[in-house]
């Protein structure tokens, strides 16, 4: 096996699985969950580099004409097909484990709750390690850049398959392209189990076939060659009995830890796996009612993490999707999002979204809650980051006058009209 070809599948699944991963290095949390799922999700692309480098390899190999490793020469067929895949499914491998390897110790340091899922993980090395030998297969069939070509974009269909067919191939897709599943979530186990049955079957059926293909080659007829191709007809039948029975791949995580702390008499509560990032979010929250001028009376007693699964419908109790991958601006994101709900401004938009919308002029008294709830996160010292989309221009100008008075004229001016602010009941001309 050449060199070059060995170098290159390593380094470009490094790369590829670096590409996708690196974030998880950032995020401000360690997630058994999320890094448990990467396994299986950077294979988005080292899958269909790791192909394309396997039917590099065929292309060179094994040509019918080829004087490089004749169909007589006595370790043609399986040992051939057999060692090269082997090299070239531990190559990506080993590309695989120099980014993973420090992820998981990464993650074993920090992570406050939880372990690793082993039948996750060890779907995620099965799905990278079929590509080698499916793109080997598609090699030693095709012409040496026809194969390569048809090796990579038949893997990013593999890869897509999710997306393509529906959810109902996440059984048999290497990847799901639905984000990374975090903690307050478990994977079926026993769609993990199939999935690592499927690629094995599906990788030991493509050896077996190009085996009998590059055994058989011969410039006169492709008779002998073909003949191994009907066993991919058992991966295929296994294929369409899962798409006939799908399989959930995600449930809701039972009673799932938590640890709470008090936030000025508001109970900040986030899944125990999130432990690291409940100080700081205690702190926005704190800071936040602060600076809206609100006591212990506020309409707001408690802040939940909405992995807890612990939504009550009350508007006391305020739900957090906390944007952890954004590790400068999560932080923001949650401020605003409470002062949002402090203002009225998320019931607000959840009355008006049919009839205003931000795209139009918005009602007065959504207006009136976005610029309250802007001018919240400001004072608090939250505003760090530039909004998606930017900010309504009435709420702006809106802002801009709330800015021009002194600070406790605002605050008590929110806590008289607090009550009415958080039922979406202040028009725009009650503003001090």
């Amino acid at each position: 096996m050449p060199v070059l070809i060995v170098g290159v599948a390593v380094v470009a699944v490094t790369g590829s699985v670096l590409l996708h991963g690196w974030a998880l290095f950032t995020w401000p949390v360690a997630d058994w969950v999320q890094v448990s799922a990467q396994f299986h999700e950077s294979l988005v692309l080292a899958g269909p580099v790791l192909a394309g480098c396997a039917a590099w390899a065929a292309g060179v190999f094994t040509p019918r004409s080829s004087i490089v490793c004749p169909a007589s020469a006595p370790r043609s067929g399986a040992p051939l097909v057999l060692r090269q895949v082997g090299v070239l499914a531990g190559a990506g491998l080993l590309g695989y484990v120099l980014v993973l390897a420090p992820l998981v110790v990464s993650t074993a340091v920090r992570a406050t709750a939880g372990g690793p899922d082993v039948l996750v993980i060890a779907s995620g090395v099965a799905g990278l390690v079929v590509f080698a030998p499916a793109g080997y297969l598609i090699g030693v069939v095709l012409p040496r850049w026809a194969g390569i070509l048809a090796a990579v974009v038949g893997s990013f269909a593999f890869v897509l398959a999710a997306e393509l067919v529906g959810r109902e191939a996440v059984a048999i897709t290497p990847t799901w392209l639905t984000g990374l599943p975090s903690a307050g979530y478990e994977v079926n186990p026993v769609l993990s189990v199939f999935r690592v049955f499927f690629f094995v079957v599906l990788a030991a059926c493509c050896v077996i076939a190009a085996a009998r293909w590059v055994s058989g080659r011969s410039t006169a007829t492709l008779r002998t060659s073909v003949s191994g191709l009907p066993v991919l007809a058992l991966p295929a039948v296994i294929a369409l009995v899962a798409l006939a029975r799908p399989a959930e791949p995600l449930d809701y995580e039972e009673d799932p830890p938590r640890v709470c702390e008090d936030a000025g008499g508001i109970d900040v509560c986030v899944h125990q796996a999130r432990a690291d990032v409940l100080a700081p979010l205690a702190g926005a929250v704190a800071d936040t009612a602060h600076a809206a001028g609100l006591s212990d009376s506020t309409l707001v007693d408690e802040v939940y993490d909405a992995i807890l699964w612990d939504d009550d419908g009350t508007r006391d109790r305020v739900i957090l999707q906390l944007q952890l991958q954004d590790s400068d601006a999560w932080l923001d994101r949650a401020a605003l999002d409470v002062a949002g709900e402090m203002s009225g401004a998320r019931y607000c938009h959840r009355l008006s979204r049919d009839t205003a919308g931000m795209s139009g002029v918005p009602a007065d008294e959504y207006l009136v809650s976005q610029a309250v709830a802007h001018w919240i996160w400001a004072s608090a010292g939250y505003a760090g980051f530039a909004l998606q989309g930017g900010v309504h221009p009435d709420v702006d100008q809106t802002v801009d006058r709330l800015n021009q008075l002194p600070d406790e004229q605002v605050r008590d001016w929110i806590a008289n009209h607090h009550a009415d602010l958080f039922d979406c009941d202040v028009a725009l001309d009650e503003l001090p």
